[in-house]
């Protein structure tokens, strides 16, 4: 009898133990759901993170194509405007007198500083360096302002001759030649360039006084100079 009762205690332990697993099993299904909510969350923080990353790209490539727009925009009127400068004939007379004040200075500035022959009658050493430097006086105080009372701009009105002389000047005179001959007269290292250099201020003051130059006031039209 007490073996029925303990088998029966026993078959009544094995049944409980046998139920467990369902119970147990069963508590385990709000953590799977966790775990599947919390990976749909992932997802579709990732389908998010992708959208924006695209939204993002679009974006900017829609503003590259914008400034490339505005880029060729901006390089038109730009493009149109240079030949029209290099056709321009006060431009391209301007570049001509440049070149030829670059062409002298630097001549002199190859010039040894001493007498070229020693021949009787053969120029000194000044005379060859002032008759370098005369093309350099020419344009400064002669050709500057022919070119400028020549090709100024009509449609400028009554100042327009003025005008013109004033953008010449800038730019041959103030802007080129005194510069230059400013800093050879002050770092030339052998005298007779540097007394050539020192020279040459007095001769421009000379030259503008004369008739055509920048300081002649009784000379005006495009035929002056």
């Amino acid at each position: 009898m007490s073996g029925r009762m303990g088998g029966g205690g026993g078959g009544g332990g094995n049944r409980r133990r046998s139920g467990g697993p369902p119970r147990g099993g069963g508590r385990r299904d709000p953590g799977d759901r966790r775990d599947r909510d919390r990976d749909g969350q992932e997802q579709k923080q990732q389908q998010k993170k992708h959208r924006d990353e695209d939204e993002m790209m679009e974006d900017l490539a829609a503003l590259q194509q914008q400034d490339e727009m505005s880029d060729d925009d901006n390089a038109a009127p730009d493009m149109a405007s240079e030949p029209e400068e290099r056709e321009n004939p006060l431009v391209l007379a301007l570049e001509d007198l440049q070149g030829r004040v670059a062409t002298a200075l630097n001549d002199i500035k190859i010039h040894p500083g001493v007498r070229s022959s020693s021949a009787p009658g053969a120029p000194t050493v000044h005379e060859e360096l002032a008759t370098l430097m005369r093309p350099v006086l020419e344009v400064a105080a002669h050709t500057g302002p022919s070119i400028a009372r020549t090709y100024y701009n009509p449609a400028g009105g009554d100042i327009a001759i003025e005008n013109s002389c004033d953008d010449v000047y800038d730019q041959v005179v103030s802007d080129l030649v005194l510069p230059l001959v400013l800093e050879m007269a002050q770092s030339e290292t052998i005298p007779s360039k540097r007394t050539a250099a020192l020279e040459f201020f007095h001769n421009l003051w000379k030259e503008c006084h004369k008739a055509g130059s920048w300081l002649d006031n009784t000379t005006t039209g495009p035929n002056a100079g």
